[in-house]
């Protein structure tokens, strides 16, 4: 599995790409971001539904045994029941979701985050499966076969629950640090580019490519304003990134621009004076 904090690099340069060039407001692109990253665990709900639709199609004593057609009737009727009582959980869950991540973004809320994903789940859960339980006390079908519904309904949500123990903690994980490195980055973007544009004095921001140009500013912050990152990690992660998705000239280009600044930025500190 890749670092969650490569990938919020990714996304944030992605986002500065979009804010840099295409003019989208700095939200609305971080939000596109945020939407993505909460999507692996939308996906993995989703997921859990369609397994438990496809488990209730299947008959239980298999197509060569005559079904009457009252019966064929009530088992379509409890597949429907069991699918929508998990479509439902999936929906009354989502504003959970979206406000966890949210949330995330703007605050270090990450140590509750997976709990309380969880027990949201459980209370969206609550409603639907009551009335699912009752659709299956009232149903014709024998008690083997209503038994074998209510567990495919509770296996969904269990997978839905693991969904959340696997995946929801790191998304969180990077929804954070990708809001801190795309509002820090733009934050101090003015600031970036005076710093860095005597270092390319024969090739100015304007004149860069917009992937060069934004690595830069997403490093620099990391350098200049992230004690939590260590000089060499965000150097060596910025050259990575303007290899895979710049030029070919990028990653020299960078890795050039960023240890002059490093350099320079060290050179300046060991000159302040010590209390």
């Amino acid at each position: 599995m890749r670092d969650y904090r490569r990938i919020a690099r990714e996304l944030a340069l992605r986002v500065l790409y979009e804010v840099d060039v295409g003019r989208q407001p700095a939200r609305e692109a971080l939000q596109g971001a945020l939407d993505q990253i909460a999507g692996g665990v939308r996906a993995g709900i989703t997921m859990a539904v369609r397994e438990a639709e496809a488990a209730m199609k299947r008959e239980p004593g298999g197509p060569a045994v005559f079904t009457p057609r009252s019966v064929s009737v009530e088992r379509r009727r409890v597949a429907r029941a069991v699918t929508r009582a998990l479509e439902r959980i999936a929906i009354a869950f989502e504003p959970t979701l979206a406000e966890l991540f949210s949330l995330s973004a703007a605050t270090d809320a990450l140590r509750h985050g997976a709990g309380q994903a969880r027990l949201a789940l459980s209370e969206a859960s609550a409603g639907p499966l009551a009335r699912l339980r009752r659709t299956l006390d009232s149903s014709m079908l024998d008690l083997q076969e209503r038994e074998h519904a209510w567990r495919v309904a509770q296996r969904a949500v269990e997978r839905m629950a693991t969904t959340l123990d696997r995946r929801s903690e790191t998304s969180l994980k990077t929804a954070h640090m990708l809001s801190s490195l795309v509002r820090g980055a733009l934050r101090f973007r003015d600031e970036i580019d005076e710093q860095v544009r005597p270092l390319v004095s024969d090739w100015p921001t304007e004149r860069q490519s917009a992937v060069d140009r934004n690595v830069l500013r997403l490093a620099a912050f990391e350098i200049l304003h992230r004690e939590d990152t260590p000089v060499p990690v965000a150097l060596n992660e910025a050259v990575e990134l303007a290899k895979r998705y710049g030029t070919e000239e990028s990653g020299r280009f960078v890795n050039g621009v960023l240890s002059a600044l490093v350099a320079r930025d060290a050179k300046h500190k060991a000159e302040e004076p010590s209390d």
